[in-house]
């Protein structure tokens, strides 16, 4: 067996490893460290009521800030899942940990096309340990597929601008996928219009080409096919405003021009001077953690690396490497700026799409420096720090309270309700959840369900789930739901190692 050979079957070897470590870290240990909460409630009554009750949906989740709606595109994604596992919701979150650990065999696959096979390799390393890739695909959350659809994304962009202008319309799809995964993902249309505008930029240079290249023709079609399909992924959303007086819209213009969430006071120089800290979080705060001095220097070191690697690919014999390097290079840009002009603060998950541009970053760096001793010390010495500070995070241990508990509660509170009764529940826990929606998916699931969030007033048992305050007097508490609820009796029922049940009756 040549080198050459013998040296492809050991990538391949260690990256099988790398996948069966990943696959292993997003599923060990699953039912007992499964985030279930108020969130992954909802969507799981939704999306069982699509089939249960025939009531298909036109939108997906609410943001946080401006109170826009998502598409419904991820609702649709757990739909098969959770049919398979109802009444558990593990499937969904199942769903989303496969993809996470297939994310690591495709960044190979499709880096190694990118950035070369060494590099590839070391991003499938980094993503394969990174505590917040392994977080977010061990639950069901619509930001979680992000990291999967990006790296799509990135190799389509390239191969758009290198090889077939067609490619345009599988990005088209993939930006339309990650827009109703979560609204900072829009970054990523931003990344690759800029790919798309030094295309037509070479078009309109040569004026020569582009009166006989047929490709300029084609480049034209798939620019108008592409806003198509981006056009009709937003369908969903577009009937639903125009059935519920344009809500989402009104919600987006407020954000624009009221809510000052897309604008940094001081104005350009404060944005440019917020991408310093964007930027660290990006390519080092989620990885090695915030270590200031230590992450700045880096931020800078790989800024001016970028550049210099850019400049000698330029010039180099392969005009493909300088092309892979510009379409990486603008995805991280335009995330850093675009993070920079947004005032609220950013969590992992809003930049969990630029995850696989941070590795492919980790790798192309590491690449260089391997091909050194002194390189290949300052790698090992990097992954030392990477492991340390990753494998302390990885969610891998029980919870104190999982999805067996929360069942188990929901049974217990049927049996406080008699048949011909109507009630309704509300929950008193650290996740402000206050309707109750992981406990209400358990109920809805049964023969005896609730009654709607707006049907309070209805109901002749209210039962509070007493997570966060045991002891306290609930019916002295200035919520609403209770001080309003008329109650001629109360009862408490303590749960052993569980939340107190405080019944009020009519």
């Amino acid at each position: 067996m040549n080198k050459s050979l013998a040296h492809l079957f050991q990538i391949k070897y260690l990256i099988l490893l790398l996948i069966i470590i990943a696959a292993f870290l997003r599923l060990y240990n699953f039912p007992n460290t499964l985030m279930f909460q108020g969130d992954q409630g909802r969507d799981a009554i939704l999306v069982a009521r699509i089939w249960r009750e025939h009531d298909p949906v036109f939108i997906g989740p609410v943001m946080s800030v401006g109170n826009l709606y998502l598409g419904p595109l991820y609702y649709y994604f757990m739909l098969p899942f959770l049919f398979v596992t109802y009444p558990s919701p593990l499937g969904p979150a199942v769903a989303v940990a496969i993809l996470g650990t297939m994310s690591v065999g495709l960044i190979y696959y499709l880096g190694k096309k990118l950035v070369g096979e060494t590099a590839a390799f070391f991003a499938s390393f980094f993503l394969t340990f990174s505590y917040v890739a392994v977080e977010y695909s061990r639950f069901s959350w619509n930001p979680n597929p992000a990291p999967f659809v990006s790296i799509l994304l990135i190799y389509f962009t390239y191969k758009a601008w290198t090889k077939n202008v067609w490619y345009w319309l599988l990005v088209s799809v993939c930006v339309s996928v990650l827009i109703q995964l979560h609204y900072v993902t829009l970054l990523s249309a931003v990344g690759a219009g800029l790919i798309w505008l030094i295309q037509l930029a070479t078009f309109v240079k040569n004026k020569e080409q582009r009166t006989k290249n047929k490709n300029f023709n084609k480049f034209v079609i798939c620019t108008f096919l592409s806003l198509i399909i981006f056009l009709l992924s937003l369908t969903p959303l577009v009937l639903f405003d125009f059935k519920h007086n344009y809500v989402n819209a009104y919600a987006l213009q407020s954000m624009f021009t009221k809510e000052d969430a897309l604008e940094q006071k001081g104005g350009l120089l404060a944005t440019l001077k917020e991408t310093h800290g964007r930027g660290m979080h990006i390519l080092y705060e989620a990885t090695i953690g915030q270590v200031r001095q230590l992450n700045s220097s880096l931020y800078w070191l790989s800024l001016i690396s970028l550049a210099i690697l850019l400049a000698k690919a330029k010039g180099g014999r392969d005009e493909r490497e300088f092309q892979a390097l510009v379409v990486i290079v603008s995805f991280l840009l335009t995330g850093i700026l675009g993070t920079a002009i947004y005032q609220h603060t950013v969590f992992n998950h809003y930049i969990l799409y630029l995850l696989p541009i941070t590795f492919l970053i980790y790798g192309i760096f590491a690449a260089r420096l391997w091909r050194s001793s002194l390189g290949k010390l300052l790698v090992i010495i990097f992954i030392i720090v990477f492991l340390q500070f990753n494998l302390v995070r990885l969610p891998l241990k029980s919870l104190g309270w999982t999805i067996k508990n929360v069942s188990e509660v929901a049974q217990e509170i049927l049996t406080h309700v008699d048949e011909n009764e109507q009630y309704n529940v509300i929950l008193l826990s650290e996740s402000k959840d206050l309707y109750a929606q992981n406990y209400r998916y358990y109920l809805e699931a049964s023969q005896h369900q609730p009654l709607g969030l707006d049907e309070y007033a209805l109901a002749d048992k209210l039962i509070v789930i007493n997570e966060s305050q045991p002891g306290v007097d609930v019916a002295a508490l200035p919520i609403y739901e209770i001080v309003t609820f008329p109650r001629d009796q109360v009862e408490t029922f303590p749960q052993e190692n569980g939340p107190d049940l405080v019944i009020f009756s009519r």
